[in-house]
C-alpha cells in the first residue's frame, strides 16, 4: 500500500512541476498563442471575413476587409519579464502596403479601464517576406495593475493576396 501511494504522489508531483519547469527553461518564450486561438471582433465574424487553417488566420476567399482579433494574455509565473513582441505571419505582396498583419500590445488598467499603448509590431515594416519579426518594450508587466491582450489586423488590398496570421507572442 505504502508502495502504491508513493508511486502516486511521484506521479502527481510530476504532472503540477513538469508544466512550470518546460515554461521556465525557455527563456526566450513568456506567453505565445497561435492565430486561431485569438478572438475575432465582431465585425469579422458577422461579416464571414476569415477561416482558420492550421491554426492561423487568412481571410474567406472572396474578403479584402479587414480582420481584427483579440488575443487575451495570461499571467505567467516564470520570474521573467518579456521584452518584446513577437508576431509570426505571412504576406508574400510585401510590395504594398496595404497588405499586412500588424499586433497592438495593450495594458487596460483595472480600475479605470484607461488603455494604453505598449508597442506595435508590423509585417509592413520589412521589405520582405521574412515572417517573424519582433519589436522590443521596457514595460514591467503588473497583472495586479493591468489586464494585457493584443489586437492583431490582418489585411489585403486583393483576393489574389494571401496574408495569414500565424502567430503572436512575448519573449525575449
Amino acid at each position: 500500500m505504502h508502495k502504491i501511494v508513493s508511486v502516486l504522489a511521484v506521479l502527481l508531483a510530476m504532472l503540477v512541476v513538469a508544466p512550470d519547469v518546460a515554461r521556465s527553461s525557455d527563456s526566450n518564450n513568456y506567453w505565445g498563442t497561435n492565430g486561431g486561438a485569438c478572438v475575432p471582433v465582431d465585425d469579422a465574424i458577422q461579416n464571414n471575413r476569415y477561416d482558420v487553417t492550421s491554426g492561423s488566420i487568412v481571410h474567406q476567399s472572396t474578403n479584402i476587409d479587414l480582420i481584427k482579433l483579440s488575443c487575451p494574455i495570461e499571467r505567467n509565473n516564470s520570474g521573467s519579464n518579456p521584452t518584446k513582441v513577437w508576431l509570426s505571419w505571412s504576406s508574400p505582396d510585401v510590395a504594398d502596403a496595404s497588405n499586412f498583419v500588424s499586433a497592438d500590445f495593450y495594458r487596460k488598467a483595472r480600475s479605470t479601464g484607461t488603455l494604453t499603448l505598449i508597442v506595435t509590431q508590423d509585417s509592413s515594416t520589412y521589405a520582405t517576406n521574412i515572417s517573424e519579426g519582433s519589436a522590443a518594450f521596457t514595460h514591467t508587466l503588473d497583472f495586479n495593475t493591468y489586464y494585457y491582450f493584443m489586437y492583431v489586423d490582418v489585411d489585403r488590398s486583393s483576393t489574389s493576396n494571401t496574408e495569414s496570421f500565424r502567430g503572436v507572442g512575448l519573449g525575449q
